[in-house]
């Protein structure tokens, strides 16, 4: 599981202790992370009908943290997507995080600039003051 996991790993080099990156790499290669995710996407039909007949979203506070669209399009584009497809996709992920953070009129919409899919990697920070603010 360990080569498999390698790139997600990886991503923690330098950011975190010795001790800590072993945790990361346990957690990464653990078979019960994996069975967890197989029985989410297992579940995901039926989930997905108990969301869409869930009454009202409680108006409680919501922040919503989104990567910053430029530096995500300048991956995908890294990785070989069109740039026209990745701004397209960029723009309908961001028009779905609005659409988030307004269902409870608590709710933010927070940009983590020069963050991308892993803003808990790239701008600590932001989540760090964020989790705060609900403290």
């Amino acid at each position: 599981m360990k080569f498999q996991n390698k790139e997600i790993i990886s991503a923690y080099e330098n950011r975190i202790s010795a001790s800590e990156m072993k945790l990361v790499e346990e957690f990464f290669t653990s078979s019960r992370l994996h069975k967890t995710i197989a029985e989410e996407f297992a579940n995901w039909d039926i989930d997905s009908n108990e969301i869409k007949t869930s009454t009202e979203f409680p108006n409680i506070p919501l922040i919503v943290i989104a990567r910053d669209n430029k530096v995500s399009e300048r991956d995908w584009v890294k990785n070989n997507i069109p740039e026209k497809e990745a701004i397209l996709y960029e723009n309908k992920w961001r028009e779905l995080q609005i659409e988030l953070s307004e269902l409870s009129d608590q709710g933010r919409l927070i940009v983590a600039e020069n963050s991308d899919h892993e803003v808990y990697l790239d701008r600590p920070d932001i989540i760090i003051n964020n989790l705060k603010t609900l403290i």
